[in-house]
């Protein structure tokens, strides 16, 4: 029917520009669209070209996903994803195709980026693009011509015993209140296996220091989880709060006090926390630590130590199984001991 409408309504148009009779040209035009499928999309987006489409349907994205339950963080990535393809493409994405997304694509690979990196990209555009289909902003999708990169296993040594302990003397040769929040984020982030946005978004009103164990609300997909940590992790922890100026004895009646505070006792973010981890690291001669290395390493030890996959999912806040995979590995000290136990 739509199809039929459009026939009709284009042979009215070039009727009074055409010599032919109507008939003639509607004919014509039939012959043309033949082997086109017609689909009638949303017209009424900003077309500058200066970005203004493409943040349109963001907002409009982000609003639906909210509704349906992600949580502010994962539309951080997604907003962050989409400003890096607009910038390297420069162009509405409501006007990209293929070619755009395969040399995007190209491009991450060139960067030596992770596969795990570009396969969480390419995930973040095909979502939005089917978004984009389904809400009828563009006529095709072109997310479905382009393959999903391949995986490749891509495994980081957990930190060893050793070098644990060379990043924690580091830790305390810092500045006395840099040093107590280092520690104190270092050995919370290995005990627990928490990501980092998570960590980030604690508040001390999450933690029990009695019980020690801390409620994470709106985890990943929207989940809350209850993390523990050790007791030399609480004095860490409890040391740090005493350098704090928004909290007295550890104590303060704002709920929405955080547990790690940026300098003006804010919540820390993701890239202040992976700096920080960058700079001990470097510091300890663990030039490969970053907050998911603490994260990988709680998952490989507790495996290390017979506690079931299904048990370290659950932990790491994971519906499915498999996707700790990428994050278990034996250590080579654990290799030659079951090596030696085997021969």
């Amino acid at each position: 029917m739509e199809k039929t409408n459009l026939i009709n309504s284009l042979t009215i148009q070039l009727a009074d520009s055409s010599k032919l009779p109507i008939t003639e040209l509607q004919k014509i035009i039939t012959a043309v669209l033949a082997d086109y499928s017609v689909t009638k999309i949303n017209s009424n987006l900003p077309s500058t070209g200066d970005g203004s489409a493409t943040y349109y349907i963001f907002q409009k994205f982000a609003q639906t996903k909210f509704n349906q339950g992600m949580n502010k963080n994962s539309l951080e990535q997604y907003k962050m994803v989409i400003n890096q393809f607009f910038d390297f493409v420069q162009k509405e994405i409501t006007v990209c195709d293929e070619q755009d997304i395969s040399n995007f694509i190209t491009y991450l690979k060139q960067k030596n980026l992770k596969s795990q990196t570009i396969k969480n990209k390419y995930r973040i555009l095909s979502s939005i693009f089917g978004f984009m289909y389904d809400y009828k902003y563009i006529a095709d999708n072109p997310m479905k011509k382009i393959c999903s990169p391949k995986m490749t296993q891509e495994f980081e040594e957990p930190v060893t015993k050793d070098e644990e302990e060379r990043i924690k003397l580091v830790c305390e040769k810092l500045k006395p209140n840099k040093s107590a929040k280092a520690l104190a984020i270092f050995n919370f982030l290995l005990d627990s296996g928490v990501r980092v946005t998570e960590m980030c978004n604690i508040n001390l009103t999450d933690v029990n220091f009695i019980q020690r164990e801390v409620h994470i609300r709106n985890g990943k997909g929207g989940k809350d989880r209850i993390v523990y940590f050790t007791e030399k992790t609480a004095v860490r922890i409890q040391e740090y709060l005493r350098t704090r100026t928004d909290i007295e004895n550890g104590i303060s009646i704002n709920p929405d006090t955080p547990l790690f505070a940026s300098v003006h006792n804010k919540k820390m973010n993701k890239v202040s926390v992976e700096k920080l981890m960058k700079e001990i690291g470097n510091a300890a001669g663990v030039s490969r630590l970053h907050p998911h290395l603490l994260r990988a390493t709680f998952a490989t030890r507790l495996v290390e130590k017979g506690v079931p996959l299904n048990i370290v999912a659950e932990m790491l806040g994971h519906a499915n199984l498999h996707t700790i995979d990428r994050y278990v590995r034996i250590s080579k000290q654990n290799k030659k001991y079951y090596y030696n136990m085997a021969s």
